[in-house]
């Protein structure tokens, strides 16, 4: 954080993805059949975060951001239930989301925050092959608008607790929402 209000992070991390998946989309012996997987691959995803934090008064302050991220998963070969082999090609996705957060104070301790975000991602698609046949999946690909809403309690030496609950909207590409709560005390 830099004393004008332009601040970034970034992030790298490492990991392993392990799935149980079951599926009626193979077709054996042109026939459809539902089968089941097991998969596990290493996993890799970073990001990169810049932004501005931006006082508009004595309650206000604007936070215009922008993030990159990306994230990939390894190929893989798995067995499916019917006992064909198959192998699974790396998917890697990258997200760019620009967007604002507006907070307003509404009390000594209460924070009240608005934001609007557009993100789009492009993904590589993937591949699924065994013997004599491949599937193409279209991937995730496409634009998407998330809509934010929050109320916090920043801690003080007198209220030593943190309370952070909010909801995001997601239209477009992307839908959906989520509703998160989050408590923590500082001692």
């Amino acid at each position: 954080m830099q004393d004008n209000g332009f601040y970034y992070e970034g992030s790298i991390r490492a990991g392993r993805s392990e799935n149980n998946f079951a599926s009626d989309n193979f077709i054996v012996n042109e026939m459809p059949q539902r089968v089941s997987y097991d998969m596990e691959a290493p996993l890799y995803a970073g990001h990169v975060h810049i932004g501005s934090f931006r006082r508009l008064n004595a309650d206000n302050i604007l936070n215009v951001y922008g993030i990159y991220a990306r994230t990939q998963q390894n190929g893989m070969n798995s067995t499916l239930s019917s006992g064909e082999d198959v192998h699974f090609n790396s998917v890697h996705s990258n997200r760019l989301r620009l967007g604002y957060r507006m907070t307003t104070r509404t009390s000594r301790i209460s924070r009240i925050y608005t934001g609007l975000a557009y993100q789009y991602e492009s993904n590589s698609g993937s591949t699924a092959s065994g013997d004599n046949w491949s599937n193409t999946s279209a991937g995730a690909k496409g634009s998407s608008l998330m809509l934010e809403l929050g109320w916090q309690i920043k801690p003080r030496k007198d209220v030593p607790w943190m309370v952070d609950i909010y909801g995001t909207g997601w239209l477009g590409h992307q839908q959906g929402g989520t509703i998160m709560a989050k408590v923590k005390k500082s001692f």
